[in-house]
C-alpha cells in the first residue's frame, strides 16, 4: 500500500509533519502512513487494568524501508504519542497482545510492513499527534542529529 523509490539516506536533523492517510518520508528513508485509529480499543487481555478517566488509542500504520541498501530496525520506542497541551505519551507497554503488535521489527530495504502501537490517554483527548523519532550519532561531526515526523492523528 506504501509507494516509494529507494533512496540514498540523508542524515540531518528535521521534523516532517502530516495528517492521518498521508504518506511521509524522512531523509533518512523511513516512511510511514497511518491508517486509522481505534479510540476507546478494548483489548483482549481480560487482566490489564486502565486507569480511571483513561481511554486506549490504538494507531495503525503502515511503515517502510526506503534506504537503497541498508536495513532498518524498527521497535515500539520510536513511537510515542504527543497529547493536548504537548505533553510525551509513552506507548502502553503492559499490552502485547493484539493485531500489529512488534517489539522489534527488522525491515529490509524496499520492504513494508502494517504494525499497530496502543497508548492510554485522557478519555476524549485531542489533538493527538503521533511522533516517530531516530537519532543519529554522527561521528564525522561529532554530533547526534534527531529525525521526527508528526503525524496528527
Amino acid at each position: 500500500e506504501l509507494s516509494f523509490e529507494l533512496v540514498e539516506p540523508a542524515y540531518k536533523a528535521e521534523t516532517i509533519t502530516g495528517g492521518a492517510g498521508e504518506q511521509l518520508q524522512s531523509s533518512d528513508g523511513f516512511v510511514i502512513k497511518v491508517k486509522d485509529v481505534e479510540r476507546n480499543y478494548q483489548p483482549s487481555d481480560t487482566s490489564y487494568q486502565l486507569e480511571t478517566n483513561k481511554e486506549l488509542i490504538k494507531v495503525n500504520f503502515l511503515i517502510g524501508n526506503a534506504a537503497a541498501a541498508r536495513p532498518r530496525k524498527i521497535t515500539n520506542d520510536n513511537f510515542t504519542l504527543k497529547g493536548p497541551v504537548s505533553e510525551v505519551i509513552n506507548y502502553e507497554s503492559k499490552l502485547t497482545n493484539f493485531e500489529g503488535y512488534i517489539n522489534t521489527l527488522t525491515l529490509s530495504s524496499g520492504s513494508q510492513a502494517q504494525i499497530s502501537v496502543v497508548f492510554a490517554v485522557d478519555a476524549g483527548a485531542s489533538p493527538l499527534t503521533l511522533v516517530w523519532q531516530q537519532p543519529y550519532a554522527l561521528q564525522a561531526e561529532a554530533a547526534t542529529v534527531t529525525m521526527s515526523i508528526e503525524v496528527v492523528l
